[in-house]
């Protein structure tokens, strides 16, 4: 199982065209394209947005035009169309510096305000990729 890191676009577009099962982080740099939502589905990926890391590089690297929201509504359409989006802080991260432990309490609520259940934002029901098992 392969799991890639991508805070932007042209990044996510490669994590998907290299195969990559999981995906963490959604771009913040513009919004997720619905053709890359709708490949996310089609091949079984899973998202990991780490909203908490999206919302702290977003207030403190203003100046680099990156937008909360972009990620707020990839999230919202993956969550839409199937795609598992699982909890995660990717803490301490830099250049985000999110603090270990208590920003996992602050994550859940965020996946809900993009559209996820309380349930599903806390234990989202397993889904492995294509070929793969537990």
């Amino acid at each position: 199982m392969v799991v890639a890191h991508a805070t932007a676009s042209g990044a996510y577009a490669m994590a998907q065209e290299a195969g990559a099962d999981v995906i963490t982080h959604v771009p913040l740099d513009r919004a997720l394209e619905d053709e890359a939502v709708k490949r996310m589905a089609a091949d079984g990926r899973i998202a990991v947005p780490t909203l908490t890391v999206m919302e702290a590089m977003s207030e403190r690297m203003d100046g680099a035009r990156l937008d909360y929201g972009q990620a707020h509504a990839a999230v919202a359409a993956l969550h839409r169309v199937g795609v598992p989006v699982l909890a995660g802080t990717d803490a301490d991260s830099m250049p985000a510096f999110v603090p270990y432990g208590t920003r996992l309490h602050h994550e859940p609520e965020l996946l809900v305000d993009a559209g996820s259940t309380t349930v599903d934002a806390c234990a989202p029901p397993p889904r492995f990729p294509p070929g793969t098992s537990a």
